[in-house]
């Protein structure tokens, strides 16, 4: 039915006629009735096929629509950098997970070695060292393996650079999937502001409040890493933890 063509209808009606007209005088009025009622009934499946074969296209492409703008857009990496694949093979019942992380590819992570959200100082033998903390490092860890992140560290010195770029390299950071060059650095809270708003990320994640404030009329997606509130400029909802491992939690 799906190949029969108009022009095939109009010869089939053309041969009907014409059988009619040699059997009008035989059969009467009942062979025309039932021949336009054979057309009538051959258009109507034809018509019922169309409208079944475009519902079902319809339908199909709503639910891959709406499938693919519920998955979030993590997993491995691919050349580009931008995580492609399914999220997780763990579960993804958090509504940090459902709500934080749907389109999201690309995300900023801010932070210092005063109130920071990854790093911490310590003492030693030799002297003061910077390391990444325990507690969040699983964390941070796992945020670069399943996306493009970009980490912003505010330092005050060229020696407070070399630790933490130390510590990341001590740690495997790099090898875990953050790429050396996007380990950025600056000394000032609008210098993060600036990188930030430059880079036009899907999420920033800060450890300080007036950095999340600065960025609320830039950034649509905002987690603050630290105890106490702030002051919001927008009142746009804003993630709130208490340290970098509880975004997976």
């Amino acid at each position: 039915m799906a190949k029969f063509g108009w022009s095939s209808l109009w010869k089939l009606i053309s041969w009907l006629s014409s059988y009619m007209s040699s059997l009008l005088d035989k059969n009467g009025v009942s062979i025309i009735f039932a021949a336009v009622a054979a057309v009538a009934l051959l258009v109507s499946l034809r018509n019922r096929k169309r409208r079944n074969i475009e519902t079902t296209t319809s339908s199909s492409r709503a639910v891959n629509a709406t499938e693919s703008s519920c998955l979030p857009h993590t997993g491995n990496k691919s050349s580009s950098g931008v995580p492609t694949g399914p999220f997780s093979t763990r579960t993804t019942s958090s509504w940090k997970l459902k709500n934080v992380f749907v389109g999201v590819s690309r995300i900023t992570l801010g932070t210092d070695l005063e109130k920071s959200c990854l790093f911490r100082r310590v003492s030693n033998s030799v002297g003061e060292q910077v390391q990444l903390d325990p507690d969040n490092v699983q964390g941070f860890l796992q945020l670069i393996s399943l996306f493009e992140v970009f980490l912003i560290i505010r330092v005050n010195s060229d020696e407070e650079e070399i630790s933490c770029r130390k510590a990341l390299e001590v740690t495997g950071t790099f090898q875990s999937g953050l790429h050396p060059a996007k380990v950025l650095f600056c000394e000032t809270l609008q210098g993060t502001t600036a990188i930030v708003r430059q880079l036009e990320p899907h999420m920033h994640i800060d450890s300080n409040p007036s950095v999340i404030v600065d960025l609320e009329r830039f950034i649509q997606r905002l987690v603050y890493i630290g105890s106490g509130g702030f002051s919001s400029k927008t009142n746009k909802p804003i993630v709130i933890l208490e340290q970098l491992a509880d975004i997976f939690q």
